[in-house]
């Protein structure tokens, strides 16, 4: 049996739904979903603080399906999220979300190419793997 005493408690939603994720890269803590939501969490002082506040994936990448994998670089600022289907196998695309710029890049493994999302919805193209 594992004691141990709460310190903090960090909140989400039940639109975001329940933290299934988690990686920490140097202070910070990224916190993915089972409703393909995350958060990142500044872990460099007392308390945890809102680095990144809740994205959805939807609204990042419409039509992508699930969070397979959620990290965040050391910096903070990009994240990289590896994409399900909805058989729950994995996306051959990964996604990296700019928190800064507010900006999402799409990596296809198995094309080799490398798109904006925007050009690719401007394309007209689906993003569903």
């Amino acid at each position: 049996m594992i004691l141990g005493t709460v310190k903090q408690l960090l909140p989400f939603s039940e639109l975001e739904g329940n933290p299934c994720f988690l990686d920490v890269c140097g202070n910070y803590l990224t916190v993915g979903t089972d409703l393909s939501h995350f958060k990142i969490f500044d872990l460099s002082r007392r308390e945890a603080k809102v680095h990144c506040n809740s994205k959805a994936l939807a609204d990042l990448l419409p039509g992508a399906l699930g969070i397979a994998s959620v990290k965040c670089n050391t910096s903070g600022n990009r994240v990289s999220i590896l994409l399900s289907k909805a058989d729950g196998s994995f996306d051959p695309r990964i996604c990296f979300y700019d928190i800064e710029m507010d900006t999402v890049t799409l990596f296809d493994f198995e094309s080799g190419r490398q798109r904006d999302a925007k050009e690719m919805l401007s394309l007209g193209q689906e993003t569903e793997g």
